[in-house]
């Protein structure tokens, strides 16, 4: 965590309030006092790389089922973007999805919960013989027993793949997730646009606090949630994390996943919304409307571009050029 920050984590005495300040992405922004060391922008490098493979930008579009579904997971992994296919489907689906993959020998990416469904899920696409690179531990809030169980678990039939879980909000919970055997934690609780976790539980932390809490803990941060514009893309990665993911920002376009109300306009719901659970039980999220957008092509290359600029600025040439930069506490 920067020095500049530390102040803000201390826990004030004889209270239960955990910090004096809670930053937000709009509370902050990147100070552009470095020389840029690229005769063009375009010459910035903004892959990354999340376990044993480089990806061509460190964004992934939420395992969503109002974002992705199957023919929007093969377009990002045909375009080398990290995906993760969601878990609201039938076992069936996820299956034929994971023969498909494996048959492309292109990455192949899925989510998971932690019931005794999933676990016996998962023996059995061992015995069907298929290939895991990545498996998304995908619950409300990961700082659990059940996760480290679940982890466990995985590790007895995929012991080579690459092992994703969250959500947690903490320090604490991070490494609670990497002690567990995860290679890496998605973190943020109730930032997402369609969810209403700090409505209904009260229950939430702001994402840059979220991301300075969590990093620097020997395992790769996944930021979840928060998203309103490119730039904030930029300042989670400059705060460490080292990939980020997007819901609203990928719902709408010609590729991602398609469902319409009965009046014919396109909606985008949260995981835990009555649209997505098939009923009023433990809702957490959402459902809106949204607009169309167009080709995501076009997204994930403006996306890219922003991305250029923003390491141009930073006096890099690269994602790790964001890093070193100083930032500026504006609320």
């Amino acid at each position: 965590m920067p020095e500049e920050f530390k102040s803000f984590y201390n826990v004030l005495s004889n209270s239960r309030i955990a910090s004096e300040q809670e930053l937000n992405y709009k509370d902050i922004y990147i100070v552009p006092n470095k020389k840029c060391i690229l005769k063009s922008r375009k010459l910035a490098n903004t892959s990354n790389k999340l376990g044993s493979n480089i990806f061509d930008i460190p964004i992934i579009p939420a395992n969503m089922k109002s974002v992705v579904n199957e023919n929007t997971c093969l377009f990002l992994a045909q375009k080398n973007i990290f995906y993760i296919m969601h878990r609201f489907t039938s076992q069936e689906n996820i299956l034929e999805f994971c023969k498909y993959m494996n048959k492309t020998g292109l990455n192949t990416s899925i989510s998971i919960g932690v019931k005794d469904e999933d676990r016996k899920f998962i023996e059995y696409l061992s015995n069907q013989k298929i290939k895991l690179d990545y498996i998304t531990i995908d619950i409300a809030y990961a700082y659990t027993d059940v996760v480290k169980d679940m982890i466990d678990r995985l590790r007895a039939y995929y012991s080579d793949a690459f092992i994703i879980a969250g959500n947690v909000a903490d320090s604490e919970g991070a490494c609670f997730l990497r002690d567990s055997g995860a290679n890496a934690v998605k973190v943020g609780i109730g930032g997402g646009g369609v969810c209403s976790t700090k409505n209904i539980t009260g229950f939430y932390r702001p994402m840059v606090s979220t991301i300075l809490d969590c990093v620097d803990n020997d395992i790769p941060i996944i930021a979840d949630g928060g998203i309103k514009e490119p730039g904030d893309i930029s300042k989670a990665l400059a705060l460490g994390a080292d990939f980020v993911m997007a819901g609203t920002l990928f719902a709408g376009y010609e590729q991602s996943a398609k469902e319409y109300d009965k009046d014919g306009n396109r909606v985008y719901y949260g995981s835990a919304s009555a649209m997505n659970k098939g009923e009023y039980k433990n809702v957490e999220g959402f459902s809106t409307n949204i607009e169309e957008h167009g080709d995501m092509n076009l997204l994930l290359q403006a996306l890219k571009e922003s991305l250029q600029s923003a390491i141009s600025y930073s006096g890099g040439n690269s994602i790790d050029g964001l890093r070193n930069t100083d930032i500026v506490i504006v609320k």
